[in-house]
């Protein structure tokens, strides 16, 4: 009888463990390598934490002209957000979020493509929910390629099977932010 409960201790034990997957980005301005941006996300039963940390600093000559921080914490229940809590620090101007959205709403998570279906997302530095479209621009280079566009937005994501694998959108006055999986 021991060796039974022991069993089913064991199962449910494995169950109960999280499982991880993160994903690391080497993130460019104009081609110039700025900062790093890194998503982790556990699950573990129906529920999942992720969370998002970015650090961007911009150089001219010796001087830091831009810099900018952010942290995220968001849970999720099944496909959709459940809290969201982000402290962001842009170029000085601070901005927290700390959000628990009714209905089913997803935030710009693009580590799931399943993102691409939805027609509005939370953005996690804002608060705001932005609605959005998605388009297939088919396969480039060994990935897919998708466009996320909505209201003052257009980015373009890569995707190798169901693996995020790069993100490039344009920022204020017309530069390049591009994101390259390490």
């Amino acid at each position: 009888m021991r060796q039974l409960a022991f069993i089913a201790l064991l199962a449910w034990a494995t169950q109960a463990q999280a499982t991880s997957q993160s994903w690391s980005f080497r993130v460019f301005l104009d081609g110039r390598d700025i900062g790093r941006h890194t998503f982790v996300r556990e699950e573990a039963g129906e529920g999942a934490r992720v969370v998002s940390e970015a650090r961007f600093e911009v150089r001219f000559l010796l001087l830091t002209v831009y810099r900018y921080e952010h942290r995220a914490e968001e849970q999720w229940r099944g496909r959709c957000l459940a809290s969201v809590d982000a402290r962001t620090d842009d170029n000085g101007e601070e901005k927290v979020v700390q959000l628990r959205p009714a209905g089913c709403l997803q935030s710009f998570a693009y580590w799931d493509p399943a993102i691409l279906t939805a027609d509005r997302l939370l953005n996690a530095q804002t608060g705001e929910v932005v609605p959005v479209r998605a388009s297939d621009l088919g396969d480039q280079g060994g990935a897919h390629r998708y466009r996320l566009t909505g209201p003052g937005l257009s980015i373009d994501l890569w995707y190798a099977g169901r693996d995020w694998v790069a993100l490039e959108s344009s920022v204020e006055g017309g530069r390049r932010l591009r994101y390259e999986r390490l």
